[in-house]
């Protein structure tokens, strides 16, 4: 069975709200896993657990094979290679919450004594009552409940930052109903409808489907939900960065306040220099021995200040890292430790004194630092958007101004000596400026500039002239 719209089983379209019994292991991932890339499936069998990549249109047969009496988990994220790390993520289809109010159930006594229904029920309440939008659909994993939230169309890599802090701010809203918090990255995997859990010996299955009013599952814009879980809107964000606060850091008090403007900003930009050092990596089609350890040390230090990963994943993420860096280099963890004290410092809202201001305790260089540290050139410099110079930043500029017919310099230049000419000749003649100004269609103040001994223009006539 395959979703497109409206779940269909023997080809034939279901009328009305949808049928809980159609979700399986075949249908539920392919609800929201799609595009290009490796999703992870892990199945265990005989206390051991494997793991293997599919692209996302294998999964409803890979959950054939391997059957019903498993326990079975599946990626929340799609990957770009096979391997389930953060720097791998291709792109995101969802949010989750994944809900263990078993575990305490005297902290939790909204849940006791109800069955799998009431629950569902109960959560759609909470969500109305708190104005939150109600999940997409509801899983019980046996114990406890997975909550999804479904995208209209997949999220690229480049959001994984606003993803985070979106995630983060899910888990947090629903603490009081037993949230797990350390579910919360896109590397999480979750357990299939239909699979087993052999804890409880209990199917995994659909209790809820929130659906539209056309009679499909309802699914949500990624802004839209970002406007309705977040302090900020994406517009709000963009006026804060434009302020153009310094790249370095933003100053912190020890009181953090995670998801404030400032500190939303700056995990985007740092998230742009991760981006901007895969695409280094991908130019130099790897890194040179003697640049390697400064390379991953720098990468992996703004990964933990984007705060993508936690900095329990500091050692994961390296190993992975150093993969793409150079296959051949046996990558030490000794050699982040000092990187990783850092990162549990910058966890815990710790700050460092430097010139009377405070900075997180990760490294933060300027981009000039990082271009000559990296030794990246003006040609590679191309291709990025952030490490960039202040020469390639006058290029851009410069070329923005060309595209919108703003003409160069020298070119300028050729033409106000023209005009120069035009109005000297026409004074010659025994006409006055303001004859001449009439003449030529120019101001009285351009025509006695060029009347003057040399070519003098002022601001007002270099408004839209490109600097060559």
């Amino acid at each position: 069975m395959n979703y497109n719209g409206n779940f269909q089983k023997n080809g034939l379209r279901q009328p009305g709200p949808i049928q809980l019994s159609l979700f399986s292991s075949e249908t539920e991932p392919a609800s929201y896993l799609s595009g290009r890339g490796y999703a992870a499936v892990l199945a265990r069998k005989n206390e051991l657990i494997k793991q293997d990549f599919f692209r996302p249109d294998q999964l409803d047969q890979v959950c054939r094979l391997i059957g019903p009496d498993t326990d079975l988990w599946i990626s929340q994220a799609v990957f770009t290679k096979q391997s389930r790390r953060t720097v791998n993520v291709s792109h995101l289809d969802l949010n989750f919450v994944d809900l263990d109010f078993y575990k305490d159930l005297d902290e939790n006594a909204w849940a006791q004594g109800k069955d799998e229904k009431a629950l569902a029920e109960a959560i759609r309440f909470f969500c109305i009552e708190n104005e939150i939008p109600v999940p997409s659909i509801i899983v019980h994993s046996g114990q406890g409940l997975q909550l999804k939230w479904l995208y209209d169309a997949p999220i690229p890599r480049r959001a994984l930052p606003r993803w985070q802090a979106l995630e983060n701010y899910i888990v947090e809203r629903f603490k009081e109903r037993g949230s797990d918090s350390q579910v919360k990255d896109p590397s999480r995997v979750l357990r299939v409808v239909d699979s087993i859990n052999t804890k409880v010996n209990k199917v995994v299955k659909v209790i809820r489907a929130e659906m539209d009013k056309d009679g499909t599952l309802r699914r949500y814009n990624f802004e839209y939900l970002c406007e309705s879980f977040l302090p900020l809107t994406r517009e709000e964000i963009r006026e804060r960065r434009e302020e153009k606060y310094p790249l370095e850091a933003p100053k912190t008090t020890n009181k953090r306040v995670s998801g404030t403007a400032k500190e939303f900003t700056f995990k985007t930009l740092y998230w742009g220099i991760v981006e901007d050092l895969r695409v280094l990596l991908r130019i130099r089609g790897g890194i040179e021995e003697g640049m390697r350890e400064i390379f991953t040390m720098v990468m992996l230090n703004y990964l933990l200040l984007s705060r993508v990963i936690p900095p329990k994943d500091l050692f994961y993420e390296a190993a992975e890292l150093a993969k793409e860096v150079d296959p051949r280099w046996n990558c030490r963890s000794e050699s982040f430790r000092t990187l990783y004290k850092k990162a549990c410092q910058y966890n815990k809202g710790e700050t460092v004194q430097f010139a009377g201001r405070e900075y997180p305790p990760l490294y933060t260089f300027k981009v000039s630092s990082l271009i000559q540290l990296l030794k990246i050139t003006d040609l590679e410099q191309r291709e990025m958007k952030v490490l960039i110079s202040q020469e390639e930043r006058k290029r851009r500029a410069v070329d923005k101004r060309r595209e919108k017919g703003m003409i160069p310099r020298n070119e300028y230049r050729a033409q106000a000596q023209v005009r120069m000419d035009r109005a000297r000749e026409l004074k010659r003649k025994g006409l006055s400026v303001s004859q001449i100004a009439a003449e030529m269609k120019l101001s009285r103040r351009s025509v006695h500039n060029y009347l003057s001994k040399d070519l003098t223009v002022n601001r007002e006539q270099f408004k839209g002239v490109a600097t060559a």
